[in-house]
């Protein structure tokens, strides 16, 4: 059995995009050997990068000799989608899909992947457009997420969230909040695009090494880790000296974690002696301190 799935196309973009809250409707040709088929049960799903968001129930339009439905686009949905259309008749089974987009497209110009701190505040500006290019005309809300990132689990997890409106296609917001340091996504839910910053002093630049030249990192017992840390102050802070005054005077803590994420020793050092002669850690279930070596 042969299924040919078509959409509407409102903006006439390839492939065709819907907004939050828009209506798909669906046209479905439905074949087998003896030709048309106008009987049996056939429905509809659509899936996001979401997951599977929603599904209807395809009917028989004996005038067109095709099978239609309807789905509304449910909010925050966004990205490249499918939609596919499947059932059976007289014991025969089908099975067909087509490409489509959600929501609209963003382009942030604002942060760029530097440090800032976001406790302070955070200029964001960003191009809200359709997959054309063209910008969306007039208001449009939308909804701004912050997710940090957790090392532990290997996920990003929301923070932060804040309606914003899009003005002729621009985006425009200060984002300032409490969240945790570290590597930071933006998103825009309704709007397809992100851009990853980092929240608070980026240690990003730190040498972490065991004896042993492998990835990951590998120490045995009696052998040394050794780090180097090198700290970027966060941009663009009420105090201008905030970014070279981390680099220069800061106090860094390391901390060895076991697999749980429990800390199992720590060393604190002042950063200026951290860049002029590195600290030697010793993954111990003691603190760490020069000359320790792994149990």
């Amino acid at each position: 059995m042969m299924v040919t799935v078509n959409t509407s196309n409102p903006y006439n973009t390839t492939p065709a995009e819907f907004p939050d809250g828009s209506t798909i409707s669906i046209e479905a040709y439905i074949n087998e050997t003896s030709g048309v088929v106008s009987t049996g049960s056939f429905n509809v799903s659509l899936e996001s990068p979401q997951g599977y968001i929603a599904k209807a129930t395809m009917t028989y339009n004996s005038i067109l000799r095709n099978w239609t439905g309807q789905i509304v686009v449910p909010n925050n949905t966004e990205g490249m989608s499918f939609l596919y259309v499947f059932g059976q008749s007289k014991g025969l089974y089908g099975f067909g899909f087509t490409q489509l987009f959600l929501g609209y497209y963003v382009s942030y110009s604002d942060p760029p992947a530097v440090p800032y701190l976001v406790q302070t505040g955070v200029p964001i500006l960003g191009a809200v457009t359709l997959i054309n290019g063209n910008p969306i005309m007039g208001n449009v809300t939308l909804n701004l997420t912050v997710e940090s990132y957790s090392y532990l689990n290997n996920t990003y997890y929301i923070t932060y969230s804040t309606p914003v409106t899009v003005v002729n296609g621009y985006l425009m917001h200060f984002l300032q909040a409490n969240i945790p340091y570290g590597v930071t996504l933006l998103e825009t839910q309704g709007a397809y695009g992100a851009i990853p910053f980092y929240n608070g002093a980026m240690l990003q630049g730190s040498i972490i090494l065991g004896n042993v030249v492998a990835e990951p990192g590998v120490a045995a017992p009696g052998t040394d880790i050794f780090v180097q840390g090198i700290a970027n102050g966060p941009l663009f802070t009420p105090d201008n000296n905030a970014s070279m005054n981390t680099t220069l005077y800061s106090t860094i803590t390391f901390y060895l974690l076991n697999s749980k994420g429990i800390p199992i020793s720590n060393v604190t050092n002042n950063f200026f002696q951290s860049i002029n002669q590195g600290i030697q850690l010793w993954a111990s279930t003691r603190t760490y301190e020069c000359n320790s070596r792994i149990p």
